[in-house]
C-alpha cells in the first residue's frame, strides 16, 4: 500500500512575453483592443536541466463587429444578403495548451467570454473563461531504471475543469488588468489516491502604458504581480522600447533574481490591416543559485493581428 503523496509544481503555465497574450491569465482582455489575434507561444525553461518544463499554447481571440450579414429567403426559393447590425461590446477567445514539468503533463483547452463598455474615455471589461485540463505522468520523462516504478506505473490521468474570472480597464495608451485563475481550487488524486495534486488557485494584478518619446520612438513600461492563495508572490517589472512602430527590445526583473531580455519585429501589411508579430525571449538567473547549473529559458512567439484596430473601433471619436 502507498501512502498519500502531495506534489508540488509550477502549478499553472506562465509566459515572459504575458503582454502578447494576456487573455491567458485574464478572460477579460478576449477582444480588448477591438481587432482579431491569432497565434502560438513556446517556453523551453531552465535549459541543461533534465525534465525541465516546456510549456506550448495555440490561442485565438476577437471582437465581433458592429455589423455582419446574412443570407434571407425571399420570394420563389431566391436569396438576398441582409445587413444585421450588432453591437461590439462581445469579444471571445480560446487556447490549447501543454505544459510538461518533470514528470508530470498538463493538456487541455480554455474558453473565454469578455463584455466590453466605455465610461467616460475609458473602456471597462468583465470576462468568465472555462478551462478544462488533463493531469497525468509522462512516462517519456522518466530516467530508464524509473520505468518499473509501481507507483509511476499505476498513475491514471486525472481530469479537471476551472473557471477563470477577470477584469481590465484601458485608455487610449495605458490599461490596467485583474484576474483570478483555477478558482475552484481543485484537489486531484492519480492512479488509487496514492497521489495528490493541488490546482491551486492563483491571482494576477498586470498593467503598463505607452509614452511616446518622439516621432519614431516609444517606450512601453509594464509590471506583473502574480500570487496564489498562500501568499507566495511574484513581481515583475520592466520596459520596451519600440522604434518606428517595427522593431522593439526590452528588460525586465523578477524578484526571483531572474533578468528577461526581449527581442521582437513586426511584419506590416497595411493593405490588409493584417500585422505579423515575431518575438523572443530570454529569461537568465542572474541573482538566484540555478545560474550554474542551466543555459536560461527561451521563448518564441509567433501572432496575427487581422483588422485595423481605429477602422474596427471608433476609438478617434471616443478620445
Amino acid at each position: 500500500m502507498f501512502s498519500a503523496i502531495q506534489v508540488t509544481a509550477q502549478q499553472f503555465p506562465m509566459f515572459s512575453q504575458y503582454n502578447d497574450q494576456l487573455s491567458h491569465i485574464n478572460p477579460a482582455t478576449s477582444g480588448f483592443l477591438g481587432n482579431g489575434s491569432y497565434g502560438i507561444m513556446s517556453k523551453n525553461q531552465w535549459l541543461g536541466y533534465k525534465r525541465a518544463p516546456l510549456t506550448f499554447v495555440a490561442y485565438g481571440e476577437a471582437r465581433i463587429l458592429k455589423r455582419s450579414y446574412f443570407l434571407k429567403k425571399i420570394f420563389f426559393g431566391k436569396t438576398a444578403l441582409k445587413e444585421r447590425r450588432k453591437k461590439s461590446n462581445i469579444g471571445f477567445g480560446g487556447a490549447i495548451f501543454s505544459d510538461n514539468n518533470g514528470l508530470l503533463s498538463q493538456n487541455g483547452f480554455l474558453l473565454n467570454y469578455a463584455y466590453h463598455f466605455f465610461m467616460q474615455k475609458s473602456q471597462i471589461s468583465l470576462g468568465l473563461g472555462l478551462s478544462f485540463s488533463q493531469y497525468a505522468a509522462d512516462r517519456k520523462r522518466m530516467e530508464p531504471g524509473n520505468t518499473s516504478d509501481p507507483l509511476l506505473n499505476t498513475m491514471s490521468p486525472a481530469y479537471s475543469p476551472d473557471f477563470n474570472f477577470g477584469f481590465a480597464m484601458r485608455n487610449r495608451s495605458s490599461y490596467m488588468a485583474l484576474s483570478s485563475c483555477q478558482l475552484l481550487d481543485s484537489r486531484l488524486r492519480f492512479g488509487g489516491a496514492s497521489l495528490k495534486y493541488g490546482a491551486k488557485r492563483h491571482f494576477f494584478l498586470t498593467g503598463g502604458t505607452k509614452v511616446f518619446l518622439n516621432e519614431n520612438l516609444s517606450l512601453l513600461p509594464s509590471i506583473m504581480l502574480r500570487s496564489m492563495q498562500d501568499f507566495r508572490y511574484l513581481a515583475e517589472i520592466g520596459s520596451r522600447l519600440l522604434y518606428s512602430n517595427t522593431f522593439w527590445m526590452g528588460i525586465n526583473y523578477r524578484n526571483n533574481g531572474e533578468v528577461i531580455f526581449f527581442a521582437g519585429s513586426i511584419i506590416h501589411n497595411n493593405i490588409m490591416s493584417n500585422h505579423l508579430f515575431i518575438g523572443y525571449a530570454c529569461d537568465y538567473p542572474f541573482f538566484n543559485s540555478l545560474r550554474r547549473a542551466n543555459f536560461a529559458s527561451h521563448e518564441i512567439s509567433l501572432r496575427m493581428v487581422i483588422g485595423d484596430e481605429e477602422r474596427r473601433k471608433k476609438w478617434k471619436e471616443r478620445y
